[in-house]
């Protein structure tokens, strides 16, 4: 095989391969399709783009809604626009764009006119939704995640796609939704024909598009909504209505560019600058050692005080911890968070980060190099988070079993890269238990880390930066401000 130019993208979830260079031959794209998917196991997909026009054919020759998101994201350059594009399964060219806080959209292929064109409706839970190259059967499912893991509830797509004659389609998925608190959490399996793949997606683009299309054909109305991807990353779909006609799809959101890793730089972090003077200063709060909703525990000798197991954190942090205790014992009633850490010394911090340093200086000659590689394991104190204490580290609590649940790795554990939230092997329950935690987290305000599934952070620098907010709400704070009882007790 001659070598690839290639990039892997992120489309809320959902890795993508896009190939530099169109291929028309259906067995070479198959060829470099299992290529890539082998190279990098992750991989969910692989497309073909032009090189000197605004075109896409997919490995398979279907349409794919995050993988034209992708292609946009790369003929942009990430910089704000629009463009015409052409994309495999479709006849006519899409419009789609960057948007000025980078979202990345596309006006979906959809078939416009009266609902009766696209949506065949089954019963009152369920509809299959053709679209130009893909069709999709949605099916209000309830929690489906948990009576089924991943391979089994690819089985039973599989089974329904086969009894309702969908196979012989191009691309068809079963989209499984659960409504949640004015929420629409999406669990998508898609099978390809051309290339025989049937895939349990962490995002989906065209599966979010049927999910509109079966919601605004309820309600013969717009409707601007935010679908969960499996990834714990949104997708906002506005649908167009008029006269009880279908008049428009616009999926948008975040795409990025996959590197070895995709983590927030220090570059990033110090572009940050700007402090809400408001906030800067809210109270810190005690985390319970002892309670039915969130705890707070250290769970190995990091202990922030030798002689305090107290761990603290903002006062808004700790209330949307006990919103994500609510939302998580909706799913277990026996499930708990708890807090494994929280506010860290910049003491602490900087005995941290200069261990690292010191471990690492011989093998980089560039400084800025050096930092990036030590922050990805320890943050740089000027932009850390846990000195704020709007940084934690956090788990799932089983009270019953009185365990941590299976997250593939203890906490705090960094041997292989374990601690990636992209990190394969792992058994399923491990993996769908950091997708709980991640989107229960993201559900409420919290900024995921994607070096540590435990780390997560509220108000810091790595937040604001996330979410693009203008300003950070929380200074880092001295120890002896944040201890004051603790030490009290000490030196009295």
């Amino acid at each position: 095989m001659k070598k690839l130019n290639y990039k892997i993208y992120i489309p809320s979830g959902n890795p993508t391969a896009l190939v530099i260079g169109i291929e028309k031959d259906i067995e070479k794209r198959k060829e470099i399709n299992n290529y890539l998917m082998s190279k990098y196991d992750f991989v969910e997909q692989v497309g073909f783009i032009s090189k000197n026009n605004y075109e896409l054919i997919m490995a398979g020759g279907e349409f794919c809604g995050n993988a034209t998101r992708s292609a946009v994201k790369y003929y942009l350059n990430s910089k704000p626009g629009n463009i015409s594009i052409k994309v495999s399964g479709v006849k006519d060219k899409l419009n789609a764009g960057i948007d000025n806080d980078n979202n990345v959209w596309v006006d979906m292929p959809i078939i416009k006119g009266d609902f009766s064109k696209s949506v065949k409706r089954i019963n009152s839970n369920s509809a299959i939704i053709k679209m130009y190259g893909i069709t999709h059967m949605v099916i209000e499912s309830g929690n489906i995640n948990k009576k089924y893991n991943k391979e089994e509830l690819k089985e039973y797509a599989y089974e329904i796609l086969e009894e309702y004659n969908l196979l012989c389609e191009n691309a068809a998925g079963v989209m499984f939704i659960n409504k949640v608190n004015n929420n629409i959490e999406l669990y998508p399996v898609v099978f390809v024909r051309e290339i025989n793949t049937l895939f349990y997606e962490t995002a989906c683009g065209s599966g979010t598009t049927a999910v509109a299309i079966y919601e605004s054909s309820k309600l013969y109305k717009n409707i601007d909504i935010n679908v969960i991807q499996p990834s714990g990353k949104i997708i906002n779909v506005k649908t167009i209505v008029n006269e009880n006609n279908i008049v428009n799809v616009r999926i948008s959101g975040q795409v990025l560019e996959y590197q070895e890793n995709n983590f927030v730089k220090y570059q990033d972090l110090i572009t940050v600058n700007k402090i809400n003077k408001k906030t800067m200063n809210e109270e810190f709060v005690k985390i319970p050692n002892s309670s039915d909703k969130v705890i707070g525990k250290y769970v190995s000798n990091l202990n922030e005080l030798e002689y305090s197991n107290i761990i603290r954190v903002r006062k808004t942090v700790l209330e949307k911890l006990n919103k994500v205790d609510d939302l998580l014992k909706e799913i277990n009633p026996n499930y708990q968070i708890m807090v494994v850490y929280g506010y860290r010394s910049m003491e602490k911090q900087v005995k941290y980060f200069n261990e690292e340093i010191r471990k690492y200086k011989k093998s980089f000659k560039d400084e800025l190099e050096l930092l990036e590689f030590v922050h990805e394991k320890i943050a740089v104190p000027e932009v850390s988070g846990h000195p704020t204490g709007g940084a934690v580290d956090v788990v799932i609590y089983d009270m019953k079993e009185d365990t941590i649940i299976d997250f593939g790795t203890k906490v705090h554990d960094f041997d292989d890269n374990k601690s990636y939230i992209t990190y394969q092997d792992i058994s399923d329950e491990a993996y769908e238990n950091r997708m709980l935690l991640r989107k229960l987290m993201m559900k409420v305000g919290f900024a995921p880390y994607d070096g540590e599934w435990w780390h997560f952070s509220y108000g810091d620098r790595e937040w604001a930066y996330y979410y693009k907010k203008k300003k950070y709400l929380y200074s880092q704070v001295n120890k002896e401000d944040v201890y004051k009882e603790e030490l009290w007790e000490k030196y009295k």
